[in-house]
């Protein structure tokens, strides 16, 4: 093969008769094909980086736009955080305030039970179901109230978000807790013996007097309180039937458990409303009046007994001595 190949090339001027003519290496041409491929490969690499840059662009705005709506986003959930925490620590102020009236409502709701202790009837060492016994066990302090306050505030976001869900939970225990001693405060308020069971007059005290039967000097253990045969006889406090029958001395009686070891006692009855083990309620009729057992007229004997001591009636009356209504 000869690696001397050339080209001619003629040229004939269009006003003169002389022809030019030019040998060109073929090496020449294959450079100038090699030439315009890499040219036309440029120029498809430059097309393709001018698309890309534009798409990247297009993009570039579309997260710019995204970025500024997650910011937004994020503005608004730590807006919410806060008010989130805000309102943890007002319910944290209202448990505290709630568990303080609690506790007060329970001073209030026995104002005449402390004074027992300076009764000489009084069991001094077995009393049990007092409210203000069961308040002073109870303490009211809780550390977690005072710990959001004292910390540094955190700045992460995931810090306050798991403080918030540590406080929730905190908080949903103390209001659990102060749900609980209410719901204690008041069955045992509702069982203690309040109220009188039955409209009338107080013909006879509790302590010594004349009996009317042996005409000596005996300790009268309850309240008479007279009033016509058949008047109601309704619960001073939640309690449950313990007997129902008759007894020497006092006729047909009826007997309520209100607590372990507080118990009333009705006698002289007419009719008994309720069976034993029946669940009576405060304020429920549960007898009638009359004139049976040893009886000098129409009244009802009524005692409260502490562990089966009994004791002054009058000392947990809180509505004086108003009939029930």
């Amino acid at each position: 093969m000869n690696k001397n190949r050339f080209y001619t090339i003629f040229l004939i001027p269009e006003k003169t008769a002389q022809m030019k003519r030019f040998l060109i290496p073929a090496w020449v041409f294959r450079a100038v094909k090699i030439g315009i491929v890499l040219i036309v490969i440029s120029m498809a690499l430059l097309v393709y980086h001018s698309w890309k840059i534009l798409y990247h662009s297009g993009k570039n705005k579309a997260l710019q736009v995204e970025n500024q709506q997650l910011k937004e986003q994020v503005q608004l959930f730590q807006n919410q955080l806060v008010t989130a925490e805000n309102t943890i620590e007002r319910i944290k102020g209202f448990t505290t305030r709630l568990r303080t009236v609690l506790e007060v409502d329970a001073q209030e709701m026995i104002p005449r039970v402390p004074f027992l202790r300076n009764n000489r009837n009084f069991p001094q060492k077995k009393i049990k179901p007092t409210l203000l016994s069961f308040f002073n066990s109870t303490s009211l302090t809780h550390p977690q109230l005072i710990r959001y306050s004292m910390k540094k505030p955190p700045f992460s976001l995931s810090e306050r978000i798991l403080n918030l869900t540590e406080d929730a939970s905190q908080t949903e225990a103390m209001l659990q807790k102060t749900y609980k001693t209410y719901q204690k405060q008041n069955a045992l308020a509702r069982a203690l013996p309040t109220i009188m069971p039955v409209a009338g007059t107080i013909t006879s005290h509790y302590g010594k007097r004349i009996c009317p039967f042996r005409k000596e000097q005996r300790m009268h253990q309850g309240l008479d309180i007279a009033n016509p045969i058949g008047t109601l006889v309704r619960a001073p406090g939640d309690a449950t039937v313990s007997f129902v029958g008759r007894k020497r001395g006092y006729g047909l009686t009826l007997k309520l458990r209100h607590t372990e070891n507080i118990e009333t006692l009705y006698a002289h009855l007419n009719e008994v409303l309720v069976s034993r083990n029946k669940v009576v309620r405060k304020g429920e009729n549960i007898a009638k009046t009359g004139n049976t057992g040893n009886s000098t007229g129409p009244h009802l004997h009524y005692e409260i007994r502490i562990d089966g001591r009994p004791i002054d009636p009058r000392t947990y009356l809180i509505h004086d001595f108003s009939p029930p209504i």
